[in-house]
């Protein structure tokens, strides 16, 4: 049987909403009660694996879901900052309207160059990409099993580096508040095994092998 090195990408939980919606970025926003459901749901889950170590984005929403998960499998939380959303520079809390207000036909050229354009002061998807691949070599090559908290950003750059897909496809995938993305590497290569898990769904399969 071929081993299997184990990342799983887990998106904090669910996040309180605005008043109207703004971009969010590194900014910092509070968990819903659902959120922490959704932590605690993963933590039933998780217990017995071979999960030993939880790694997570500094940020609140994801420190406080890696909190409430540790403390069911008794593992240490290890703060990374490579795990932290991307950054969006000036416009974090902004809204469309107020960027294409101020910002005028940066929001079309985003579109466009979904990769590789930078807001004033931010990051591109590309400069995600680059930040977070090395975490991701380095836990596929040296644990059985990783998890990391993280943000719906990160999982979907990733998602495109285990499917060798271009990075402005990132839009493809789902990763919704709670769910799980799975990558694993064996001889043949590195793999996407699975999107946007429940942990209803990802508990159904022997945790060891997901």
């Amino acid at each position: 049987m071929k081993e299997n090195h184990t990342l799983l990408l887990l998106r904090h939980g669910h996040t309180k909403p605005e008043a109207f919606w703004r971009y969010t970025g590194q900014r910092e926003v509070d968990l819903t009660d659902t959120g922490r459901q959704q932590a605690r749901q993963w933590a039933d889950c998780l217990a017995g694996t071979q999960v030993t170590e939880i790694y997570t984005s500094p940020l609140k929403r994801c420190l406080e879901t890696a909190n409430l998960i540790a403390e069911k499998l008794k593992c240490p939380v290890k703060l990374r900052g490579d795990l932290k959303e991307i950054a969006l520079g000036e416009w974090e809390g902004l809204s469309r309207k107020t960027v294409e207000k101020f910002y005028p036909g940066a929001y079309a050229e985003r579109g466009k160059n979904m990769d590789s354009f930078r807001p004033p002061g931010g990051e591109s998807f590309q400069d995600l990409l680059q930040r977070v691949v090395p975490f991701a070599e380095t836990s596929l090559a040296s644990r059985q099993q990783t998890l990391a908290v993280t943000h719906a950003g990160i999982i979907r750059v990733l998602c495109c580096w285990a499917m060798q897909k271009p990075v402005d496809q990132l839009f493809d995938f789902h990763p919704h508040p709670g769910r799980l993305a799975v990558i694993q590497r064996n001889r043949s290569g590195t793999h996407l095994a699975a999107t946007a898990l429940r942990h209803e769904h990802y508990c159904r399969h022997d945790p060891k092998q997901p």
